[in-house]
């Protein structure tokens, strides 16, 4: 039996991210349409606590909903910074192509 697991290092959250969770969800998708077999929940593993996520009929219609979401700002010509976490902005894989990564608003302060 395939059990989707999304297995996360660092923190430890009280709560699972609500970003973890819609990844797990995209596992459980996956391993439908895949395998064509429903998986009704998955787990997320963080560093001595897990969390069992249950794959509801309305996290579905979430990833659907942030799936089209997506679909719709690929055709974008610019997408910009949702936040002010410079790690998340760090981690980010257009980091070193980014206008409005936020090492550039510091730099920019120390070059005044």
């Amino acid at each position: 039996m395939i059990i989707p697991v999304e297995v996360k290092t660092g923190k430890i959250p009280r709560q699972p991210y609500q970003t973890h969770i819609m990844q797990l969800v995209t596992y459980c998708h996956l391993v439908e349409e895949n395998y064509h077999v429903r998986r009704t929940y998955g787990i997320i593993r963080y560093p001595q606590q897990e969390f069992t996520i249950q794959y509801t009929d309305a996290l579905e219609q979430e990833l659907s909903r942030l799936v089209g979401e997506m679909r719709v700002k690929r055709g974008w010509d610019e997408i910009h910074r949702n936040h002010n976490q410079r790690a998340k902005c760090a981690a980010c894989g257009f980091h070193e192509i980014c206008s409005e990564r936020l090492d550039l608003e510091s730099q920019a302060r120390l070059d005044l």
